[in-house]
């Protein structure tokens, strides 16, 4: 039956809008979708309620779940009805005035998203192992016997799956034929693909120096190349003595889009051990080393992501085990209200930084950095916890003394507003007003040379803390509105109690 038959005999047309108001009803709906346009089941139960049940069962739950969806919206404050209905709880009680009629119905198809959950559960598997298997098969394969061990390697990995298949209890023979027979479908594609690997030869690149400047050679293995619309100068013929080994010369900015755009796998790749350890680079400048000069030029840009690059000679994978060109660290992150600077930085790298720029912001935080890695060696971070939070408590301190002083103030300082006591004494506000799209969050700092540079190099040591006091006021809130104007009395508060200033901003989330 067509889905244009299941709406006029069922007048479903109106629930469904109310569900999906911007879903096209089609003529050509079957049963399955309409069941799904109503909205009252997820895509899955929907398979297993089709697999489980017959065509007349479902035209009348569909009915019924129509008539359902039109009584509840119906019982709905009408403040955004539209909305609400689709809560998740909403949904769930829909669904249980339907479970009387329909239990038995209902528990076969929870039974069958079971076993439709497990066969996805195992074909993500057998995905992801197919992924797996196949990052390991490169062209770097030389020889019959390695390919023979490959092979081997590889069945033996997949024969382990077949088993943990067959001894599936809540499987049946046909659910478990059908497993296994992608099994070895994706087994015979990764056996062609040694033989397809082991015939080509590895892609060869190498990071050289070329000045101050890096630039790669490339050797794809084949005549002619493809580019990026728009990056065709970045690439050149090699017209030097190596050209035969090195056909091609591209930027290093370019490099990693260059090896995409020609379909080259990350595995396939062997870099020149003659290639350049690291190099550094920032937006599209890159240099060998820190020179006065990048660094000046870099400082001239107002300090954007500074980058070192390592050259992958080892082959070496990162945590998704792919063997990269280049590993990149981003030694400096720097915006206009923070510093971060990579806890790998070195002593020459942080040398070579801050010549001629000691005063800077940057430099005092890479300094924090090496102080931070030091006291950490020491096991002495305890005293600087230590001393951070006896500062904050006592910060803290006068807020909770004053906590009822500030709520009063801030009362004032927004008319709409009720306050009131709870059972336990304390004032209870609530803020009747609108402030527009000003959802964000208070950063609170003292401004306190000594607390800043503990602060800092704590945060250096462990990610658990920030360059942010750890500080609570009386009225939670995200409105930056309403933070704000409670910082500010706050502020004053803690200046006239205890002579520390305090610095706070918002940032809109």
């Amino acid at each position: 039956m067509t889905g244009q038959n299941i709406l006029r005999a069922f007048h479903v047309k109106d629930a469904i809008r109310i569900m999906y108001p911007f879903n096209p009803l089609h003529s050509d709906f079957n049963a399955k979708e309409v069941l799904k346009q109503v909205g009252l089941f997820d895509y899955r139960t929907v398979d297993a309620l089709v697999e489980t049940g017959t065509e007349e069962g479902l035209l009348q739950l569909i009915d019924d779940s129509a008539k359902v969806v039109l009584s509840y919206y119906a019982t709905l404050k009408s403040e955004k009805k539209e909305s609400r209905i689709k809560w998740g709880e909403n949904i769930q009680k829909m669904v249980a005035e339907l479970e009387p009629d329909y239990k038995e119905w209902f528990e076969k198809a929870k039974e069958a998203v079971t076993i439709l959950q497990k066969m996805e559960q195992y074909k993500n598997r057998l995905k992801n192992d197919f992924a797996k298997a196949k990052s390991t098969i490169s062209s770097l394969l030389s020889t019959e016997e390695e390919a023979s061990s490959k092979k081997e390697e590889v069945t033996s990995f997949f024969e382990q799956f077949r088993k943990n298949v067959q001894e599936v209890e809540l499987l049946n023979q046909t659910q478990k034929s059908e497993l296994i027979a992608l099994m070895e479908e994706k087994l015979e594609e990764l056996l062609s693909f040694v033989d397809v690997k082991l015939a080509e030869s590895p892609i060869y690149v190498w990071y050289y120096r070329s000045g101050n400047r890096v630039t790669a050679k490339v050797n794809l293995q084949k005549n002619g190349y493809t580019y990026t619309k728009g990056r065709g100068k970045e690439v050149r013929y090699n017209k030097q003595e190596d050209r035969n080994k090195y056909p091609l010369i591209v930027s290093v900015n370019y490099l990693e889009d260059f090896l995409y755009s020609n379909k080259v796998r990350d595995e396939d790749i062997l870099i020149d051990t003659n290639s350049v350890d690291e190099f550094y680079q920032f937006e599209n400048v890159i240099s060998t080393k820190l020179s006065p000069s990048f660094v000046r030029e870099w400082y001239n840009y107002d300090c954007p992501y500074l980058y070192r690059h390592t050259p992958n000679k080892q082959r070496s994978t990162n945590m998704l085990g792919q063997p990269l060109c280049h590993f990149s660290n981003r030694l400096v992150e720097s915006s206009w209200n923070d510093v971060y600077i990579d806890e790998d930085i070195t002593e020459k790298e942080v040398s070579d930084l801050s010549m001629g720029f000691e005063h800077t912001r940057i430099t005092k935080e890479m300094n924090n950095v090496l102080r931070a890695r030091t006291i950490k060696e020491a096991g002495k971070q305890e005293e600087l916890v230590t001393f951070v939070k006896e500062y904050d408590e006592k910060i803290q301190s006068v807020v909770n003394k004053h906590a009822s002083t500030i709520l009063q103030k801030l009362a004032k300082r927004f008319p709409r507003t009720k306050l009131g006591t709870g059972t336990d004494g304390q004032y209870i506000i609530e803020i009747d007003d609108d402030f527009g799209l000003d959802c964000g969050f208070l950063y609170v700092q003292p401004v306190d040379d000594v607390y800043m540079e503990k602060r800092n190099v704590l945060r250096n040591i462990s990610h658990s803390h920030t360059s942010w006091m750890d500080l609570k006021l009386p009225f939670v809130t995200q409105s930056t509105t309403v933070l704000k104007a409670q910082f500010d009395i706050v502020r004053d508060l803690v200046l006239e109690e205890t002579g520390i200033k305090l610095y706070g901003y918002t940032q809109l989330d």
